[in-house]
C-alpha cells in the first residue's frame, strides 16, 4: 500500500514538473527580442531601427512608447536589446511595454537630425580637422595604413579613440556622441616641415578622396623636442564610411 502511494506521489510530483518546464517552455516562446538603435525621439515616442532585418521588412516603423516628461531617458544612437510580448506589437509596429536593455551606442548612417561635430561651428554632416604635431617616437606604425606618403588610421568607435588620444593627445577632442554620426582619420606625416589641413573630400557611390593642402610650416610649436610627425586628423560623416582600401588622398602643395 505504501509502495502504491509513494508511486502516485513520484507521479504526481513529475506531472507538475513537467507540465511547469512546458510552461516556461511555452512562455517564453511567447516574447520575442532584437536589438536596434534609437533613431530620433518625436514627444514621448522612441523610433528604432532594427537589426532584425524581419522586423525591418514587415514594419515601417518600430517604436515604443516613454512616459511623459521622462524622453530623455534614451538619446539617438543608443543600442538597446528590446524583449516583448509577442502580442504586444500591433501593425504599425508599435511596441508596448518592451523590456529594454542599454547596450552602449551605435553608430547612423544617416543624420537625419543634422547633429553638427561637438565643439564645432560647422552645420551637421560636414567635415572638420584639426593639424597637429606629435612628438611620440615609440607609436606602432603597424596599425597603420599607407597611403601617399601619410600614415593613416581609422577609427569608428569612441573606445579606440580614447585609447589614441592617450597616445597622440594632440588629436581633434571628441565625445562618444559623435561616434554615433561621424568617425575619425588620423593622417601622420614624417616631413614636419610642412603642416597639412584638409581641402575638401570628393565623395563617389564606392570610394571617399580626401583632399590634402600641404603648407610650408613657418615656425614649429616653441618645443625643446623636435616633432616626430605632423599630423591631421579628421572627422568624417558615416554616410562616406568606407573601408581603407577605398578611401584615397590627394596633395597638393600651397604656399603660405
Amino acid at each position: 500500500m505504501k509502495k502504491k502511494i509513494l508511486i502516485i506521489l513520484l507521479i504526481i510530483i513529475l506531472s507538475f514538473a513537467l507540465g511547469m518546464a512546458i510552461h516556461t517552455v511555452q512562455v517564453k516562446r511567447q516574447y520575442t527580442a532584437f536589438i536596434g538603435a534609437v533613431e530620433y525621439i518625436e514627444e514621448n515616442n522612441v523610433f528604432i531601427i532594427s537589426e532584425d532585418e524581419t522586423l525591418k521588412n514587415n514594419y515601417k516603423h518600430l517604436y515604443f512608447k516613454v512616459a511623459e516628461g521622462s524622453e530623455t531617458t534614451w538619446k539617438t544612437g543608443d543600442k538597446l536589446e528590446i524583449k516583448f510580448h509577442k502580442e504586444h506589437i500591433n501593425e504599425d509596429g508599435f511596441i508596448e511595454n518592451p523590456t529594454l536593455t542599454y547596450l552602449g551606442k551605435a553608430r547612423l548612417f544617416e543624420n537625419k537630425s543634422g547633429v553638427p561635430v561637438s565643439n564645432s561651428e560647422n552645420l551637421g554632416g560636414n567635415y572638420v580637422f584639426k593639424s597637429f604635431y606629435d612628438y611620440n617616437t615609440s607609436l606602432n606604425l603597424k596599425e597603420f595604413s599607407q597611403k601617399e606618403n601619410f600614415y593613416l588610421k581609422k577609427i569608428i568607435s569612441y573606445e579606440e579613440y580614447l585609447e589614441y588620444q592617450k597616445i597622440i593627445p594632440e588629436i581633434r577632442t571628441l565625445t562618444e556622441d559623435d561616434f554615433i554620426n561621424y568617425y575619425l582619420i588620423i593622417l601622420l606625416s614624417t616631413d614636419v616641415e610642412n603642416v597639412y589641413t584638409l581641402e575638401g573630400p570628393d565623395e563617389e557611390t564606392t570610394s571617399l578622396t580626401l583632399n590634402i593642402l600641404k603648407h610650408q610650416s613657418i615656425s614649429k610649436p616653441s618645443t625643446e623636442s623636435e616633432p616626430t610627425y605632423s599630423g591631421v586628423s579628421i572627422v568624417v560623416p558615416n554616410r562616406c564610411d568606407f573601408d581603407i582600401e577605398n578611401i584615397n588622398l590627394l596633395t597638393k602643395s600651397t604656399s603660405n
